[in-house]
């Protein structure tokens, strides 16, 4: 069995928060060596601090606010993750203007380079005690993108 192919795949969101958290719990476990690259971009400028900690009984995770997904090269990129429908066209429009994802063994399993979430992300509560129902709504939602890409990661090699 040869290594897998290098896959890389940004979350994409209008909150750069909420960018950073699906891209921080979407990974699952590290299973050392060559693992999926998952980035958090926003679709739009943010004046948060780069790195926050949420944190919950249950659930604490560290957590890098996304930057702008412009200054993202698409070129490197093989999946878009978009959270809500600005995140997606502006995905959409970086890759228009600044290149098409690569060419590689992906193309065949994410036809298309950007994919919607599939569903709706609620604010983060404001509150500790509701953290951990909220993350484990999210984590449960990005399950069957988390095995997507795990599956065509393990099929690469």
């Amino acid at each position: 069995m040869s290594m897998p192919m290098h896959l890389s795949v940004v979350v994409v969101a209008e909150r750069s928060e909420l960018a950073g958290i699906a891209a921080a719990v979407l990974p699952g476990k590290n299973i050392g060596g060559i693992n999926p690259r998952i980035l958090a971009a926003s679709s739009s400028l943010s004046n948060e601090k780069s790195i926050f900690f949420l944190s919950g009984d249950k659930h604490k995770i560290l957590i890098n606010v996304a930057p702008p997904c412009h200054f993202i090269n698409p070129k490197r990129i093989d999946l878009w993750i978009a959270l809500d429908d600005e995140s997606e066209k502006d995905a959409r429009r970086n890759i228009e203007l600044y290149g098409p994802p690569p060419d590689n063994f992906y193309r065949g399993v994410f036809r298309d380079p950007v994919a919607m979430c599939g569903f709706k992300i609620p604010a983060i509560p404001s509150s500790k005690s509701g953290i951990d129902a909220w993350l484990d709504e999210l984590i449960g939602n990005l399950e069957p993108w988390r095995k997507q890409i795990w599956d065509a990661f393990s099929d690469s090699s």
